[in-house]
């Protein structure tokens, strides 16, 4: 019971504090905050304008690529002709051969 009324008072004396000191609505503090507002790259704007030009280069380095070969292709040239594993096979161990 004593620390839940220890606890209101500490909430009511802060509240109290920023009652008194905060200013009135025809003081220029809020003009001087906003003066001093952070530019970039802390304030937001920067990262919204970075994502944009990413994009956009993004879809130039694809429209420049369009003549590229489709992937099936590509796909079909680097493919196996055989298993890698064959080659393992032939590989003695005491005297045996080792099948996968």
């Amino acid at each position: 019971m004593i620390a839940t009324l220890a606890a209101l008072l500490v909430v009511a004396v802060f509240a109290g504090i920023v009652y008194r000191f905060a200013p009135t609505p025809d003081e220029r503090w809020g003009a001087l905050l906003e003066r001093y507002r952070p530019h970039a790259p802390m304030s937001d704007w920067s990262v919204a304008e970075y994502e944009g030009v990413r994009q956009y280069s993004d879809l130039a380095a694809a429209y420049a690529r369009q003549d590229a070969p489709p992937a099936a292709v590509v796909a079909q040239r680097v493919r196996r002709t055989r298993s890698p594993l064959s080659d393992l096979a032939k590989i003695p161990c005491r005297e045996e051969t080792v099948q996968f």
